[in-house]
């Protein structure tokens, strides 16, 4: 699996609802290589670059958002988008 096509998927579901880990659902935008986190519509306020995400794709496997705590802006976020069934396949 390469990670410009999983980068693709989260292009593709942007908008839709994800869950994270506790059951908190969110959705996101994208504006050029940074996802926007939004709860209840309001933003998070944290922009996680393209970056995260393929730090922790590339790194992996990971047991958990606290696993990736230290690593990666937004870690519940990075972590319930890259092991969701829309974009993990």
């Amino acid at each position: 699996m390469n990670f410009d096509g999983t980068w693709q998927r989260i292009i593709e579901h942007s908008g839709e609802i994800f869950c994270a880990v506790r059951n908190l659902e969110f959705t996101y935008e994208l504006i050029e290589d940074c996802m926007l986190p939004y709860r209840d519509g309001n933003f998070v306020g944290r922009k996680i670059h393209r970056n995260d995400f393929q730090y922790v794709f590339d790194n992996g496997p990971y047991t958990g958002p606290g696993d990736i705590n230290q690593l990666v802006q937004g870690p519940s976020f990075v972590w319930a988008i890259l092991n969701d069934t829309r974009i993990i396949g």
